[in-house]
């Protein structure tokens, strides 16, 4: 667009018989270059600048925090019925191996989801003839619910805060946990959604947290989907001795979400709710007695789908009496929730198998699982495994407890690398590299396009630099100068600019040749001299010397003009 825009000047000045000097190419070629540089680099990087992100952060900074702000229906004196997010739509994403809602039917493969690794234990191969520890058993969360309907479960309507790479989203609050840094490689699309043991703390890259409350998680999710990412969370390390001491005491927004179940879940569920745990002294044994109870039941995939309008906890505590682990998670939580403990159902994947040689969990599509978790104060939220096709959980010993490394967080997590941030990281460098090249190509070109001129308009153009680079040093140019008395004021100012004998050294040699470059052009201008090759070629050797020179005593004038702002 600069060289169209400018050639159609030129020809308009052609056009009227205006003057005008051919080093405009040169001056607008030195400022468009950088220009159109920085441009193309802009329209790299633009793409992976999320639009969204910047309203969001737009939107939090112009907006009243989400719990502090009224709603309009509550400032009228409504009641607004709130509008749940229905499981169904959250997690019946491209890729996933099933939707684990209740009625949706199983959909299992032995296809490869995604290899984690935890650092736990190191490579360790099976023939070297070395005892085996066992690696640690973990449930790789991604979403929980609130609320059952009776046919499925929902989650309350959640508030989106995003974080940046390496963002805390929340610190340790209660006792007994452990952080676990994870690397999980995805190997299949398995949406967005960030799977992690535990309660998520952090990621590597950009992600979103969907808040019931400022401590209630419904899930997290990435901007863009990664192929592979880190991520740290706190998983509890309570023992039973533990849990059992805890009291059945919870703070209000546990008690208001966690304990409530629909009107019409029928009498014998609750009734079955309150035999099972009428023995139970603690909150932790009335929540043993019930998953006991539910192991008895038989694991089977090969269900029918529930009869239209029944309690699907109902019709499979007492017509199906077999199930898969949907069936068992939702009666665990419904059944707790009946006997007063608070429970949550929570979906993402069993541990999956463990790879010894290269120290990761192999985790399968066939690895969908769903599970309950139960509140306990100053422990949080832990997993219980009612599904009678699964092994049941093995809690720590006190010993192993006392042993764990508790809520410290590790070192902060660094964003990931990526080949758009590894060439954002390289950019500084790569823009010093490229004018370290550019300007020897740039003088290179300029002395090219000034031998092709003929001697005469060399010589000209030469010294009406002198005048750019006199401007540049402050040296004034007063009507009715001649080109002798303007060199000597050039002169005489960079004397000023060099008051060492070591710069003198270079300004009696810039004067000498400023003195040779002035005779030669008034020569030329004022005589009818007419210059040659020879002319040329000697010309531009004291330009190419004289130029150098004086470029360092504008940075000498420079330097000092900086000295003398500073306090």
């Amino acid at each position: 667009m600069v060289v169209v825009g400018h050639g159609a000047r030129e020809a308009g000045w052609q056009a009227r018989g205006l003057d005008y000097s051919e080093d405009i190419r040169l001056d607008i070629a030195i400022m468009v270059a950088p220009l159109c540089i920085v441009l193309v680099v802009a329209a790299w990087f633009v793409p992976s600048i999320s639009l969204q992100r910047l309203a969001e952060l737009t939107q939090q900074a112009i907006s009243e925090p989400a719990e502090q702000a009224q709603p309009l229906p509550e400032s009228l004196g409504l009641q607004a019925k709130p509008r749940p997010v229905i499981a169904v739509d959250a997690l019946r994403s491209p890729g996933l191996p099933r939707s684990h809602l209740i009625g949706s039917g199983p959909e299992l493969s032995r296809e490869i989801v995604m290899l984690i690794s935890t650092g736990d234990l190191p490579p360790m191969p099976l023939a070297s003839g070395l005892p085996v520890e066992s690696p640690p058993r973990y449930y790789w969360r991604s979403s929980t619910y609130d609320r059952y309907i009776g046919s499925g479960w929902v989650t309350s309507e959640p508030q989106v805060t995003s974080y940046e790479a390496g963002q805390l989203a929340i610190s340790s609050t209660v006792q007994a946990q452990r952080t676990v840094r994870q690397r999980v490689t995805l190997n299949t699309d398995v949406s967005a959604l960030v799977y992690a043991a535990g309660t998520l703390v952090a990621a590597d890259q950009p992600y979103q947290i969907a808040w019931r409350s400022n401590r209630d998680m419904f899930n997290a999710r990435f901007l863009a989907q990664p192929e592979s990412y880190r991520a740290d969370s706190l998983v509890s390390l309570a023992s039973e001795e533990q849990l059992r001491g805890v009291r059945a005491e919870y703070p209000d927004w546990v008690r208001e979400r966690y304990l409530s179940l629909p009107e019409n879940v029928p009498e014998r569920v609750l009734s079955l709710a309150r035999d099972l745990t009428a023995t139970g002294r603690t909150p932790y044994d009335r929540a043993v007695a019930i998953e006991a109870y539910l192991r008895t039941y038989s694991y089977t995939l090969d269900l029918p789908a529930p009869p239209a309008g029944r309690d699907v906890v109902d019709y499979f505590l007492f017509d199906l009496k077999r199930g898969y682990c949907d069936y068992f998670a939702a009666a665990m939580v419904v059944l707790a929730r009946a006997a007063g403990l608070p429970a949550r159902l929570v979906v993402g994947y069993a541990s999956g198998s463990y790879d010894f040689m290269n120290a990761q969990y192999v985790v399968s599509q066939a690895d969908a699982h769903s599970w309950p978790e139960i509140y306990f104060n100053e422990y949080g939220w832990v997993e219980f495994e009612p599904t009678s096709g699964r092994a049941a959980i093995e809690r720590p010993s006190a010993l192993k407890q006392a042993a764990g490394r508790g809520g410290a967080l590790l070192e902060p997590l660094t964003p990931a690398h990526t080949w758009w941030g590894d060439l954002g990281a390289a950019l500084p460098l790569a823009t010093l590299v490229l004018l370290v090249l550019a300007l020897p190509a740039w003088l290179l070109a300029d002395l090219w396009q000034l031998r092709r001129l003929p001697p005469r308009l060399v010589v000209g153009r030469l010294y009406e630099r002198v005048h750019g680079l006199g401007k540049r040093l402050a040296v004034p140019m007063r009507a009715g100068d001649t080109p002798f008395e303007y060199a000597q004021s050039l002169q005489q100012r960079v004397r000023q600019l060099a008051p060492d004998q070591q710069r003198r050294t270079i300004v009696d040699a810039s004067t000498r040749e400023l003195s040779q470059l002035t005779e030669l052009y008034v020569r030329t201008s004022y005589s009818p001299y007419m210059p040659d090759d020879i002319d040329r070629w000697q010309a531009l050797q004291l330009w190419q010397r004289l130029r150098l020179r004086l470029w360092l005593v504008w940075l000498w004038q420079a330097a000092r003009t900086m000295r003398r702002r500073r306090p």
